[in-house]
């Protein structure tokens, strides 16, 4: 009976040692994502500015360089898709030079009722230039993360 309560015993710490290991492993990865630099663009607000007449829909997007880098020219495409998954509308978003930790915002008016946009998708980067680099980098692509403030419109990759 002693070993067979022992022998649980040994089991029960066996696997909380697994478990608790596992979750000191995730957090250790967490944390170590959380210090990597990224590049933000997120949707911060979209508000309807329809009248009787016409419908219309401000979306302003927010746009943060944390990459841990200076960049001399920053430029996306975004698309805008409607409520049936259909695609409305292409907006260039060129941010121009950013140094690091520097944050700009965009504002676009469609026309169309905020109700319409289920998405606004990060289509294409356009121009990713580090400070005195000729090529395009990678990092932007590498980085970027998006967000949205609008639980009804999502930000997508």
């Amino acid at each position: 009976m002693f070993r067979r309560s022992l022998y649980y015993t040994l089991a029960i710490f066996a696997w909380y040692g697994s478990v608790s290991g596992a979750f000191a492993q995730e957090s250790a990865s967490v944390l170590e994502n959380k210090d990597a630099g990224h590049f933000l663009i997120e949707l911060n607000r979209a508000t309807d500015k329809s009248t009787d007449s016409i419908n219309a829909c401000e979306l302003v997007i927010f746009a943060h360089n944390q990459i841990g880098a200076s960049l001399d020219q920053i430029s996306f495409k975004l698309a805008v898709v409607d409520s049936y998954s259909k695609f409305i509308s292409l907006l260039s978003l060129p941010l121009g030079p950013m140094r690091a930790n520097d944050s700009k915002f965009a504002s676009y008016t469609l026309k169309l009722g905020c109700g319409e946009i289920s998405k606004v998708v990060v289509n294409e980067i356009d121009v990713c230039l580090l400070d005195d680099a000729t090529d395009n980098s990678g990092i932007c692509h590498d980085t970027l993360e998006v967000n949205s403030l609008e639980a009804a419109i999502e930000m997508a990759l």
